[in-house]
């Protein structure tokens, strides 16, 4: 790729911090661009993409950090080896946006198409591994982090553990997951609850006993806390985690998920009531 194509996306992306009408032009030219970048480009554009300050603002075109995904659609594998290029502009785009949605789905976006385009059936075993590793760790650790980045980060964390590809994950890497979201689970926001629910579904052996004792944990909290909100999203995780896991190798944690359940049959919130009874139907 010359030197002309070189200047070109420089200068569109110099243009992303300029009034919208030039903001939303540049993004359609950098979409353009990306289609036609070469393996020295590509690499040269990912450097740069990556450290512009308003990777996470509203283009009009849509959110720059969404050109994460368009690169991965375009050029799929040739991707692999710049997802540690990429990784600290997501993470620092979920951390600076403000906890703003949008901007969270479009860095989901970009993780999920990284995770899908840049696996082929001919990538070595460990190059899967890898890739999927170099995606999900930076993501796990920002789970312990502010409140923003931690909601941010779970819900790109469900959208890779929901890809095909998440089958390559190690089960070092799938239990440090578990870990750090035991302990963020704290936060009990529907993000959190929706990755709970994604890991069960995929990685069930692992989350088991962990995730019961952490739902019970929270409801616990719900209570002390007054937050009727918290104990209604744990007490539907629980129910869910009856549901769907094996009961024969966690009859233990199920008695005492039933036990807690009986303690909150008369809670003082509807919603609560119901959900409570939902799960102890499940038993049933």
């Amino acid at each position: 790729m010359g030197r002309n194509l070189g200047s070109a996306f420089r200068e569109e992306l110099a243009n992303l911090d300029k009034d919208p009408d030039t903001n939303k032009t540049a993004m359609s030219n950098l979409r353009t661009i990306v289609k036609d970048l070469d393996a020295k480009a590509l690499h040269v554009f990912l450097a740069q993409l990556s450290e512009t300050k308003e990777i996470g603002s509203d283009s009009g075109g849509g959110y720059t950090v969404s050109l994460f995904e368009d690169l991965a659609r375009s050029h799929g594998v040739k991707i692999a080896p710049h997802v540690e290029t990429i990784m600290p502009g997501i993470v620092r785009t979920l951390s600076s946006c403000g906890g703003a949605l949008s901007v969270q789905q479009a860095c989901s976006k970009a993780v999920a198409a990284i995770a899908r385009y840049g696996i082929d059936p001919a990538t070595a075993e460990d190059k899967k591994k890898n890739l999927i590793h170099s995606l999900c760790k930076p993501l796990s650790d920002s789970l312990l982090d502010s409140q923003h980045l931690d909601l941010g980060a779970s819900l790109c964390l469900k959208s890779l553990v929901d890809c095909d590809s998440w089958r390559f994950a190690s089960s070092e890497m799938v239990n440090t997951l578990c870990q750090s979201l035991a302990v963020s689970l704290e936060a009990a926001s529907e993000s959190h609850m929706a990755l709970v629910i994604a890991l069960a579904k995929r990685n069930a052996f692992t989350v088991e006993a962990l995730f019961v004792k952490s739902g019970l944990r929270i409801l616990d909290l719900g209570v002390v806390e007054g937050d009727a909100q918290k104990r209604v999203l744990a007490v539907q995780m629980l129910n869910f985690l009856m549901k769907y896991l094996n009961p024969k190798s966690m009859s233990s944690e199920v008695e005492l998920v039933l036990q807690e359940m009986e303690k909150h049959v008369e809670d003082e919130v509807y919603f609560v009531r119901v959900a409570v009874h939902e799960t102890l139907g499940t038993k049933e």
